[in-house]
């Protein structure tokens, strides 16, 4: 059974990723503020994808299975290219044949939809098989935090994309994150390339992300498509000064 995949960027926030209207939480969280009070910096701003995905048919012991992961960055660049801000979520889409011959969430909500995992939180349960002792949010988190003051090219260089699940990519996350962040740094060189050609002052902002997924609709029946939907802003005084979808 093949599975065709869309990567559907639309609008899903609406002045500081309100998603009432999606039934989903958005995921925002303060700047490290790269900038005082009294310095403002030019900020181009980016949203990056990167993931996988695959197909296994049913064996004797399995039944077929399906399954996405994507990882996305909302990042805020100044004018040297390094990273101001960097918010990232991750979702993982798992699809399985439905009695219909369509297709059907293993991992879903009643909606129809998957919790990111940001939004997933505590729920996800990483912390107990953590070597870290520290939650997939908390990790995915770090990381965004680690990647600050840092250009494009320099965390290429610094992430090994030969380590995996449990093992710190740099000696800086041996304590705070040790997932695998290959798609991280991806999703912000997608980012990067993306970013707006327009730059905005600002001195103290926020960055947010928000990402829907799960299957597609059509006429209000779910087909045999995964559908993800991203938007990112950066929020200055209570306005969005920046948004990409």
């Amino acid at each position: 059974m093949k599975l065709s995949k869309i990567f559907a960027l639309s609008a899903v926030f609406a002045c500081g990723l309100t998603l009432a209207s999606c039934g989903e939480k958005p995921t925002e969280q303060p700047t490290q503020q790269p900038t005082n009070e009294e310095t403002s910096a030019k900020v181009s701003v980016g949203l990056g994808y990167a993931g996988s995905y695959a197909w296994k048919e049913a064996t004797a012991y399995a039944p077929a299975l399906g399954q996405l992961d994507l990882s996305a960055a909302m990042v805020a660049f100044d004018e040297q290219g390094k990273i101001l801000d960097a918010r990232i979520d991750v979702v993982q889409v798992k699809v399985v044949p439905a009695e219909n011959g369509g297709l059907a969430l293993q991992n879903g909500r009643e909606d129809f939809t998957v919790a990111t995992k940001l939004e997933l939180g505590t729920a996800y349960n990483m912390q107990g098989s953590s070597n870290i002792g520290l939650e997939v949010d908390e990790q995915i988190e770090n990381f965004a935090d680690w990647t600050v003051g840092k250009t494009v090219e320099e965390l290429k260089t610094l992430v090994d994309p030969t380590l995996g699940h449990g093992t710190a990519h740099h000696p800086d996350l041996a304590s705070t994150c040790t997932i695998s962040c290959n798609d991280f740094v991806a999703a912000i060189e997608k980012a990067f390339e993306l970013k707006t050609e327009a730059k905005y002052e600002a001195a103290s902002f926020k960055t947010g992300i928000a990402m829907v997924a799960g299957l597609a609709f059509n006429y209000g029946n779910p087909q045999t498509d995964i559908s993800v939907d991203l938007g990112g802003s950066i929020v200055a005084d209570g306005k969005v000064v920046a948004a990409q979808v």
